[in-house]
This record gives C-alpha cells, structure tokens and sequence, in this order.
C-alpha cells in the first residue's frame, strides 16, 4: 500500500479538498458523550490510515472532492483499493463515496507544470463487501507516478457530505 501513511505517503494539500467540522445528530451527539467525547473532524490523512472505526473517516463537504496523494514510493500504478466501514454499522450510509477517478499526477521541475492521467474510473458499491479494488486502465501501466489524485464525483445520497475512510494504491 503505496498511500499508508505510516510507510511513508503524504497528503497533497494544494489538491486536497476541505474537510468538513461534522453537523452530528442528537443521536451522534448523545453516543458521542456515552464513548467519551463529541465527534471531531478527521483530516485527510485520515483516509491514509488503517484505521476503520466508525466515524473515523475524512468528512467532505458535499458529493464532490479531491485527495492529492504523494505516494511513498514511484510506481506503476496496478490498482486502487476503497474501504468503507460496513453500511450496517454507518451513522449515514449516504455519505459513502460512489462513482470515482484516480488520477496519476506528472510535475515538470523545471516549469513547474502539472498534467495528469486518467487511470481509473470506478464506482465503490455499499451492498458488496468493504474493501473494494479498481484495476487501472492498461495504457496507463506504462507510467510510473509518484503523486496521484482521488476524484470523488459522487457518494450514495447524502448532499451533505462525504466520507471517505481509506484508500489504498498499489502498484
């Protein structure tokens, strides 16, 4: 996993949306004194842990963002993994990302210009299992990409927010 932040991966923040302070219910309100504390935004790096706990994602506002994501290694990108706890277990199953692109990231030093790729177009389903991976479109496993960029076009009805608990790159 070339996005895990303990090995080493980074968030882009010029690329990375805004995470959002969470609006919690009075159910969420209450839970959240009974286990010890009221709900507090994660940030991005959230979604570049291993930590799957309920509540413990990156909240963003709306149905849209983007993760800019400073792998831990140049690779050829093979795939792309999205966890998300169970929907049985969500506060809003909703907020859970759908339809996304993962985008491979090209830095000219000299110019300081930024392209990039498409490498994959997929959508996270909250009626299959949690961990979910996306082969990358063929052409592109001839690039070999340091940064990357997750495009979160859409999620499964909340207009609120999303939230995205973990993605994994491996190549």
């Amino acid at each position: 996993d070339y996005a895990l932040a303990s090995n080493g991966a980074r968030v882009i923040g010029d690329v990375t949306s805004q995470s959002i302070e969470p609006n919690p219910s009075y159910y969420r309100m209450l839970l959240g004194l009974f286990l010890g504390g009221l709900t507090v935004a994660n940030g991005p790096l959230a979604a570049l842990s291993t930590n799957l706990e309920v509540g413990d994602c990156w909240p963003i506002g709306g149905t849209h963002g983007l993760l800019g994501i400073h792998l831990s290694n140049t690779i050829i990108v093979e795939n792309i993994a999205i966890d998300h706890i169970n929907r049985l277990s969500a506060f809003d199953v909703g907020t859970a990302p759908r339809s996304m692109r993962l985008w491979g990231m090209l830095e000219d030093a000299q110019s300081q210009n930024r392209t990039v790729a498409l490498l994959s177009e997929f959508q996270y389903d909250i009626n299959k299992p949690q961990s979910q991976i996306f082969s990358v479109i063929p052409i592109t496993q001839a690039h070999i990409f340091r940064k990357v960029i997750l495009e979160i076009q859409g999620n499964w009805g909340s207009s609120e927010s999303t939230c995205l608990y973990r993605v994994r790159v491996h190549g």
